[in-house]
C-alpha cells in the first residue's frame, strides 16, 4: 500500500524487494554465503547418519560418535543413480575411556532412493567406514581430495564414471558483487520483453 501510495509502479516495487529488505538494508547474497548454507546442510544430513549409526551399533555415552565437520564432498550421477561421497571427522572417547576425546576421519556412501513417478528420494546408507592417513582409494566419481578406503568393494558409487557431477560451490570465487552492477543486472532481468499468453483456438472461452 506505501509503495502504491507514493506512485511506485509493481515493476519497481519487484526490483525493490529483490535489492533491499524490509527495513531498507541491502541484500547481499555472496558466493561465500552460498557455500556456508550449502555446507551447512551436508553437516545436518552427515549428522544425522552418525546418529543413526550410534543406534544401530548401540554406542551410547562416551563410546558414541559426535559429528566434528564435514571435510570433503562430492555428488554425482552414475548409471541412473545419484551419490554422495563424504568425508567427515568424528570424536568420542571410545571403550578405554580416557579423559581426552579423539579425532578419526570416516567415508560415507549415500546412495538415492528415488523410484520413477516420486519427485524426491531419500539417501541411503551404502557405506560407513573409517579411513586412514595412508587410505588411496581411486573414485572415478570423486575428481576433488575426498579419501576412500582402499577397499573398492566397500563403496557402490565411482568405479564406471559420472554422467554428471555436481561441483562445489568451495571452488568458486568469494568476490562480491557491488550494488550498482547487481541493480543493474536485477533491473535487465524485469526490462526483458515478456510475450503475453494468448489462448490456443481450442481453449479459448465462448462468450456466455
Amino acid at each position: 500500500m506505501c509503495f502504491e501510495q507514493a506512485g511506485v509502479s509493481r515493476q519497481e516495487m519487484g526490483i525493490r524487494r529483490c535489492l533491499f529488505w524490509p527495513d531498507g538494508t541491502m541484500k547481499k547474497r555472496t558466493r561465500s554465503y552460498i557455500f556456508q548454507k550449502g555446507h551447512e546442510h551436508v553437516c545436518r544430513l552427515v549428522c544425522a547418519v552418525v546418529d543413526q549409526y550410534n543406534e544401530d551399533h548401540k554406542l551410547v555415552g562416551d563410546r558414541a560418535y559426535e559429528l566434528k565437520d564435514v571435510t570433503e564432498h562430492q555428488s554425482f550421477h552414475e548409471e541412473e543413480e545419484w551419490y554422495r561421497h563424504l568425508n567427515f571427522t568424528a570424536k568420542s572417547k571410545g571403550v578405554n575411556g580416557l579423559d581426552c576425546w579423539s579425532d578419526k576421519q570416516f567415508f560415507v556412501e549415500l546412495k538415492n532412493t528415488k523410484q520413477e513417478g516420486m519427485t524426491h528420494g531419500e539417501w541411503v546408507v551404502s557405506c560407513f567406514c573409517m579411513v586412514e592417513t595412508n587410505d588411496n582409494g581411486y573414485c572415478k566419481g570423486c575428481p576433488n581430495d575426498v579419501k576412500h578406503p582402499n577397499n573398492a568393494d566397500a563403496y557402490v558409487g565411482g568405479h564406471v564414471g559420472p554422467e554428471k557431477i555436481l561441483e562445489d560451490p568451495d571452488a568458486w570465487s568469494d568476490s562480491d558483487e557491488d550494488e550498482t552492477s547487481r541493480e543493474r543486472r536485477i533491473r535487465r532481468m524485469y526490462d526483458v520483453p515478456r510475450k503475453p499468453f494468448v489462448y490456443p483456438a481450442c481453449a479459448t472461452p465462448k462468450p456466455t
